[in-house]
């Protein structure tokens, strides 16, 4: 089953390249391969940036006791931990806590959160900077990233 995208700013999902679990569509070439030119890489995800997320995870307030792992994603990072509550795994096995997707189109970091219910990336909110997203994740005044 894959992972599907709710709330706003939904992806369709489908006909897209699938990384790390997640269904991205390439809405640049009307989700045809482009013979044309050279495509310049992406910008994120880059292992500067994630070693920096892992710095400024160290200031979270919650499971401050787990260490958490970063790895690339879909334009930008996905963050997983130990599942220290057991409220979405039992066995306090590692799941996904939130996608940082840096959208340049519009130059603002998108922070999602996992639904684990619905098995879906939910939007959180937009943040300027990728120093503010993750400040947003690491408070968590709603409980709704480290569960």
């Amino acid at each position: 089953m894959r992972p599907r995208m709710a709330g706003a700013g939904n992806e369709p999902a489908a006909t897209g390249r699938t990384s790390g679990g997640l269904t991205v569509n390439d809405a640049r070439h009307g989700g045809k391969a482009s013979t044309n030119h050279v495509a310049a890489p992406p910008i994120h995800p880059n292992d500067v940036d994630r070693r920096r997320i892992l710095r400024l995870l160290k200031n979270r307030r919650r499971y401050r006791y787990v260490t958490p792992t970063v790895l690339p994603g879909p334009e930008g990072y996905i963050v997983r931990s130990p599942c220290c509550s057991r409220t979405v795994d039992h066995t306090g096995g590692i799941i996904d806590v939130a996608w940082l997707r840096f959208r340049s189109g519009h130059n603002v970091w998108h922070l999602y959160r996992r639904d684990h219910v619905t098995d879906a990336w939910v939007i959180q909110s937009a943040q300027p900077s990728l120093v503010e997203a993750v400040a947003e994740l690491n408070a968590d005044p709603a409980r709704v990233f480290w569960t």
